[in-house]
């Protein structure tokens, strides 16, 4: 339960970005650079930095590393109530999630 708890937050917090946004982000989190993040995606960097500022701008942060612990802080901290599920957001989340056939109903 735990385990997706964290999963549908990190889902949340991704689902605010665009895809490009998302993947880019995903690179910071794994500590790639620009130029790392730019080459793994046949991108200019100068495309990546532009991405970059979109999400920190997104998030009202000033660097990626606040915006990484942000991330950190939202998607992992606290326990599964149930205003987190009946949050309108959330059931929007598990029902994408369901379509796409990954999550296995419990009745």
């Amino acid at each position: 339960m735990k385990e997706d708890y964290i999963q549908l937050k990190e889902q949340l917090f991704l689902s605010q970005f665009t895809r490009a946004e998302r993947q880019v982000f995903e690179f910071a989190l794994d500590q790639r650079s620009v130029h790392e993040t730019a080459k793994i995606l046949h991108k200019e960097e100068e495309t990546i930095k532009k991405i970059r500022r979109k999400i920190l701008r997104k998030l009202e942060v000033s660097s990626m590393k606040s915006a990484i612990e942000l991330y950190e802080k939202v998607a992992h901290r606290g326990t599964p109530t149930s205003s987190f599920f009946n949050d309108e957001r959330v059931k929007n989340v598990c029902v994408f999630r369901k379509s796409w056939g990954d999550v296995e109903e419990t009745s």
